[in-house]
């Protein structure tokens, strides 16, 4: 929570600290990522699809929090800090696109 853009996601109502927020919503950002890698995999019309008969698939997916569909064309691997975050968020795409 103490890097630059991960403060403030802890929800006191549910009993997070701040620290527990920022994992989450490091790990919220790291799914929505992964299925803007899946969208990117399958046609168009077999997105749609998936998307109209199964509109709240992305909802609670953790810790009460969701991923808008919306949000999947711009999702980027999160980073925290320095170092090779970026490359090895390629290398994990690279490698989840091989695997479709």
């Amino acid at each position: 929570e103490r890097q630059p853009g991960w403060g403030g996601f802890g929800r006191a109502e549910r009993g997070e600290s701040a620290a527990d927020g920022a994992l989450i919503e490091f790990h919220r950002r790291r799914m929505a990522f992964f299925v803007r890698a899946a969208k990117e995999s399958v046609a168009g019309e077999v997105w749609q699809q998936l998307q109209s008969e199964h509109a709240g698939l992305l909802e609670d997916v953790m810790e009460g929090r969701s991923i808008g569909w919306r949000e999947l064309d711009g999702a980027e691997h999160p980073q925290i800090g320095a170092g090779n975050a970026r490359e090895e968020a390629q290398r994990a795409r690279e490698e989840l696109v091989r695997r479709w």
